[in-house]
C-alpha cells in the first residue's frame, strides 16, 4: 500500500550582487518538506502543518544568508 503525505513547498526569489563577478543576479530558492509521522519536533511529537511551514521559512532564511555567488561563478569554482 502506497501512502502519500502532504508536500509543502515554499519558494523565495532573491536579488543579489555576486561576491565574485559583482553582477546583479536574481535567484529562486525552493525548499520542500512533508507532513508525515517521521517529521518530528525535538521532543518527539509530530509536527503540525504550521510547524512545518515555520521550519520551511527558517530553512529559506538560512539559504538566503548563505547564497552570495551567482550560479555561473559557483560552476566555475567547482570545476578543477
Amino acid at each position: 500500500m502506497i501512502q502519500r503525505f502532504e508536500e509543502i513547498t515554499r519558494k523565495r526569489t532573491i536579488s543579489i550582487i555576486c561576491g565574485h563577478c559583482a553582477k546583479p543576479r536574481r535567484r529562486t530558492l525552493s525548499v520542500t518538506h512533508t507532513v508525515n509521522p517521521f517529521n518530528q519536533n525535538p521532543d518527539g511529537s509530530v509536527r503540525t502543518h504550521e510547524q512545518v511551514v515555520d521550519c520551511l521559512r527558517a530553512d529559506l532564511d538560512a539559504l538566503h544568508r548563505k547564497t552570495v555567488l551567482c550560479t555561473t561563478c559557483e560552476k566555475e569554482r567547482k570545476q578543477p
